[in-house]
């Protein structure tokens, strides 16, 4: 405990140091922001990662850079128009994407708990584990000891935050209980059901409902499972001999969206999609599908692709069979494809595909699944000048 203290102390005087050598009254407000989110927000960031901060402390850092951020001092107090919790809001929900310590704090502990699942045989991950769980991270028990390191201590705060990111991604589905882990949807199937199971059912693994190759079985079930459910269930490709096993990922939500442009750059037709839980490659090759049925509806005939993900362009262009993870999705691009009189696609980059990139973006936050924009949305504006413009960006690769 003595090191913690230490640490902490060390923190605090690093912090003050920082502050007192700024003259705030030379710096905009846009020039206090970059300071907070590039020096005094970076200083804890190192102990934060394996240390739980005491709530006080993480409340007199966030007081620092309040007052910081908006002129106060010890002899002069200002008023501050904004409360700190909408200061710490990302930008696109109106916040200045401000770090609040705590929030901060929490989510390094949760991803101290995902090195000690992913690296096991580190040797720091083998000392933890030994001394305090011995039946591995994602043990029930974990929470009931109470003594033990400060590294242990921190652990044990962001568990809780640990497990909720997590699910399952399918593949011979041997690991993953139907009913009782979250592999599908936004919670356990167990849990959008109403009724007994029987034991036998209730340890019913993924795989003991497939037959064949994503052959899904959903009539042994005695319980009614939402429609739409049934429906992302059964989109899902999974056969229980593969030699892949299940794996645990954290749970991130992707967006997809698109733009369709006529021979001039002007905006013919826009869409953004919340997709949910996926990778990169499978949002890219859904609004891809998406951007091509928006074509077709629109009547267009000739149409000329561009898209920022080399490794979805090489899928769908490829004459082998891709794996069966994605291949019903880019069969589905490469029919649709053919219905166009002609219909070219090739990669580009990120910087000169701004526009979609938005669009795609604005997705993952959106309740509705799909919008359609018959005109640009506000907020793409100056990304589509920029697209259609003759305006040089650079791009740094390596050789």
């Amino acid at each position: 405990m003595i090191v913690v203290l230490e640490t902490l102390i060390l923190l605090w005087r690093k912090f003050q140091a920082k502050l007192s050598s700024w003259k705030a009254k030379l710096l905009s407000p846009a020039g206090k922001v970059i300071l907070v989110q590039s020096v005094t927000s970076a200083i804890p960031a190192y102990y934060m990662q394996n240390v739980a901060l005491p709530i006080r402390v993480c409340s007199n850092l966030d007081k620092l850079n309040r007052d910081f951020l908006w002129g106060s001092t010890d002899e002069r107090k200002k008023m501050h128009m904004v409360s700190w919790d909408k200061v710490c809001r990302p930008k696109e929900l109106g916040g200045l994407g401000l770090y609040s310590t705590k929030a901060r704090n929490l989510t390094l502990l949760a991803k101290l708990n995902w090195r000690v699942m992913e690296d096991p045989d580190s040797l720091w991950a083998k000392t933890l584990i030994a001394k305090y769980c011995p039946n591995g991270i994602m043990d029930e028990r974990l929470g009931t000891r109470r003594s033990g390191s400060s590294n242990w201590k921190g652990l044990k705060k962001g568990h809780e935050v640990f497990k909720k990111g997590l699910r399952w991604v399918v593949n011979n589905g041997h690991e993953i209980s139907f009913w009782h882990d979250l592999w599908v949807g936004d919670s356990p199937l167990r849990s959008l059901v109403h009724g007994p199971l029987s034991s036998w059912e209730d340890s019913l693994r993924v795989c003991d409902v497939v037959e064949g190759v994503s052959m899904w079985n959903l009539s042994i079930l005695s319980l009614d499972i939402p429609t739409c459910t049934r429906e992302a269930i059964k989109a899902i490709s999974v056969c229980s001999n593969r030699p892949l096993d299940d794996k645990r990922v954290w749970d991130t939500t992707g967006g997809g969206g698109g733009v369709i442009r006529d021979h001039v750059g002007d905006w013919v037709g826009g869409f953004s999609r919340a997709i949910g839980v996926t990778t990169s490659v499978q949002a890219e090759l859904r609004a891809l599908k998406d951007g091509l049925n928006l074509a077709i509806d629109l009547g267009i005939l000739h149409l000329e692709i561009e898209m920022d993900s080399l490794v979805a362009v090489e899928l769908v262009k490829s004459i082998t069979t891709p794996n069966a993870f994605l291949s019903t999705i880019v069969f589905d691009c490469r029919s649709l494809m053919e219905r166009f009189e002609i219909c070219s696609l090739k990669h580009i980059f990120r910087e000169v595909n701004g526009c979609a990139d938005l669009l795609a973006k604005a997705g993952c936050d959106q309740t509705s699944d799909f919008i359609s924009f018959p005109n640009a949305p506000a907020y793409v504006l100056e990304a589509l000048t920029f697209d259609v413009s003759n305006a040089t960006r650079f791009r740094l690769i390596s050789s």
